[in-house]
């Protein structure tokens, strides 16, 4: 299990109160700080050529590679969209998470700050997930 600072308790209730869920549920995920769509992808997209859209989109993915930044990411859904497997309650806050991340994530702390959401090892590093789960 994870704990969860002041900070993140208080953006994550900010989501779900904002959400349109009866049962909100918290979930992880990445987000990227890449850029929108190209002219000519969105041109390939109205134009509905898949071969161009995934041709693009590898020359693309190619250029900008490097610099993607993926950033840990809290989404809300639906609890009746969650396996109920996956369920937990930390902090008060009910989170959709598979019990092989749950044991990946145990002694971190989720915090939020300025950069978004990250999670804490016990010195106070971030932490990423991929990292925990190699390690």
């Amino acid at each position: 299990m994870f704990l969860i600072s002041d900070a993140a308790t208080q953006e994550i209730q900010r989501l779900m109160a904002e959400s349109e869920c009866l049962e909100p549920v918290a979930s992880f995920g990445q987000r990227s700080k890449s850029s929108l769509a190209s002219k000519r992808m969105i041109k390939a997209i109205e134009e509905g050529d898949a071969k161009a859209i995934f041709t693009i989109a590898k020359q693309e993915y190619a250029e900008i590679q490097h610099d993607l930044d993926f950033q840990l990411a809290v989404f809300v859904h639906e609890r009746a969209e969650c396996l109920a497997s996956n369920l937990c309650s930390i902090a008060g806050i009910e989170f959709n998470v598979p019990l092989p991340l749950l044991k990946a994530m145990a002694g971190l702390t989720l915090d939020h700050g300025m950069d978004g959401f990250v999670f804490r090892a016990k010195d106070g590093s971030i932490v990423s997930l991929a990292q925990q789960r190699e390690g």
